[in-house]
């Protein structure tokens, strides 16, 4: 029982714990178990989860049919172990369960979304770097591997987002104005699922 939050590659890093804290506070969930899972802990050394194309300016998730297999036996096996009353999906990179379409199954788009996989809510929403309405150095180093500038990163990995078995594209964190506002209507809203289902057992 309890919560399970699937992060995007920058988590709830020490920066975020008091935030992430106080919004679960602010929004009655304080007594809720919320169990944290990564895909870019898990699979990230060795799969490459986000690809770029087109003019889409966010990376997306690979949508190659291994990584994905890989990726929806990972989430289904947390599931079946772990029997959440609900999740919150902040990762893109299994966004492909919610949306098979890459140009449409970006955060910004599903975001305030319920979906459901193996009859669990899934709520789909913005990470908690939104919380900011600027991009901060050492949210942008964490989720690249110590950079800061993306020409170097660009240089390291010989022009490529590739970089032998660690596979990786360039992200930045995701602000957004009103980005609090965002997060606690987020959490609101799962209250409410999470509390409707609880009424229907």
């Amino acid at each position: 029982m309890g919560i399970v939050l699937f992060e995007d590659r920058l988590g709830i890093s020490s920066g975020y714990e008091t935030i992430w804290h106080s919004l679960l506070n602010s929004n009655g969930l304080a007594g809720q178990e919320v169990i944290r899972r990564s895909t870019h802990r898990t699979f990230g050394k060795r799969m490459q989860l986000l690809i770029t194309k087109g003019n889409r300016k966010s990376p997306g998730f690979n949508p190659d049919h291994g990584v994905q297999a890989a990726l929806n036996e990972w989430v289904k096996t947390q599931l079946r172990q772990l029997r959440p009353d609900g999740c919150i999906c902040m990762d893109p990179a299994i966004l492909f369960m919610m949306n098979p379409d890459w140009d449409q199954a970006t955060l910004d788009n599903l975001r305030g979304g319920v979906y459901r996989i193996l009859d669990i809510p899934f709520i789909v929403s913005l990470p908690i770097s939104a919380w900011h309405t600027q991009k901060k150095e050492k949210d942008i180093a964490r989720m690249n591997e110590g950079f800061t500038d993306k020409d170097e990163w660009e240089e390291e990995h010989g022009g490529d987002e590739t970089d032998g078995d660690i596979t990786s594209v360039w992200i930045e964190p995701i602000v957004v104005p009103y980005g609090r506002f965002v997060l606690n209507r987020d959490l609101q809203k799962f209250k409410r699922i999470l509390e409707r289902g609880r009424n229907e057992k």
